[in-house]
């Protein structure tokens, strides 16, 4: 694994953090602004795994097998996935520990205004799916099925664009 590759991830993850603490300082956990966060995750984790495979071209001088620049692609996106559970670990345990609390009263809160009988299997079940933990897993796992793909769909349309030798 070259330091290119290594560096673009670290980057990109520094990238990552200081848009969710950004979230954090100003209060907008609990918003839209999570879900647009998740969704800038995915652009982030796009263009490091463009960057990397048009590096990885550029470096071996643009005549590359398709596995070749899929492999370069999920280099980043391995190390982004890694770094960014960790940070998600650490965010949840540490930097903001009443997060999945709150989250888990407001849905208690919804099930019951839903007239849901079942509060202690809602209470249950959201004291399992709103842990570190368990949201660093996922977030790990997911992480490295949307690269997967993203690699394969740029690693494609990289090999149809003019000037990558191909």
């Amino acid at each position: 694994m070259t330091k290119t590759v290594f560096s673009t991830a670290v980057w990109f993850t520094v990238f990552s953090v200081l848009l969710k603490m950004i979230i954090f300082f100003s209060g907008q956990q609990f918003t839209d602004f999570d879900l647009y966060l998740g969704l800038g995750y995915v652009f982030l984790l796009m263009t490091a795994i463009f960057i990397t495979i048009r590096n990885h071209k550029l470096k071996v001088g643009g005549t590359s097998a398709f596995v070749d620049d899929f492999k370069a692609g999920m280099k980043v996106t391995a190390l982004y996935a890694i770094l960014m559970s960790a940070f998600i670990y650490s965010y949840y345990t540490f930097i903001d520990p009443d997060y999945f609390t709150i989250m888990l009263q407001q849905k208690v809160a919804e099930a019951e205004a839903a007239g849901n009988t079942n509060i202690e299997e809602v209470q249950k079940a959201g004291e399992f799916v709103l842990s570190p933990y368990f949201q660093s897993t996922v977030s790990l796992v997911i992480f490295l099925i949307i690269g997967g793909f993203y690699s394969a769909l740029i690693t494609f349309f990289v090999r149809k664009m003019k000037g990558f030798g191909h």
